[in-house]
């Protein structure tokens, strides 16, 4: 192989280098919006607002509460119920309305499914009202949150399954709380994305 041969490859492999990551930056942190009234917005945080102060019984993902949350997906104690508690917003919430919202205990799984179904509405984008996910890189395993009001660097959250401060598991702590956090990663989690809303 001669020397500019050489060269040409570097640089084509280099251009493909540099695709592949303006593609993440592009497709990272990116919002999408599904179907749901402003009725079923409202009520389902109403709904959500109403889950705060929820505890596990022994911090074992467990309790007559917990386990409410979790029938909404089809599971029963013992589960992650970061997701579930999202779900029971909606579901609760929605009298004769279709579930806006994939019905899974995984909080990416959630995601997952408005990227299928929904709209793209902007890259690091987050209103009040969307759900926010983050995700541990290349894993399925990740945590979910409701928010509630933001000024675009911080926010705040309603979230299931956390603690109510800084120590402790973020993603499987033992209850339901209005927390504070920043836009962005959370802990060894990356932010994902959100999924918002259109009437």
């Amino acid at each position: 192989m001669n020397r500019r041969t050489l060269i040409n490859d570097c640089i084509y492999i280099t251009g493909i280098v540099l695709v592949f990551s303006l593609c993440r930056i592009a497709c990272g942190q990116q919002r999408y919006a599904l179907h749901c009234s402003a009725r079923l917005q409202s009520a389902s945080m109403d709904s959500l607002e109403k889950f705060v102060g929820i505890v596990e019984a022994t911090n074992h993902n467990d309790g007559y509460r917990v386990g409410a949350l979790l029938r909404h997906v089809g599971l029963g104690v013992g589960f992650a119920w970061c997701a579930a508690t999202q779900v029971t917003a909606f579901d609760t919430a929605r009298g004769a309305e279709p579930l806006p919202i994939a019905r899974t205990a995984m909080a990416n799984g959630i995601y997952t499914d408005a990227a299928r179904r929904g709209t793209r509405a902007g890259v690091r984008v987050v209103r009040a009202g969307d759900l926010f996910i983050w995700q541990h890189a290349g894993t399925s395993a990740g945590h979910i949150a409701r928010v509630v009001k933001t000024n675009g660097t911080a926010m705040v959250t309603i979230e299931g399954n956390t603690t109510s401060g800084a120590r402790g598991d973020q993603r499987d702590g033992g209850g339901c709380y209005l927390r504070v956090r920043e836009v962005g990663n959370l802990g060894t989690m990356q932010w994902r994305g959100c999924v918002g809303w259109v009437n």
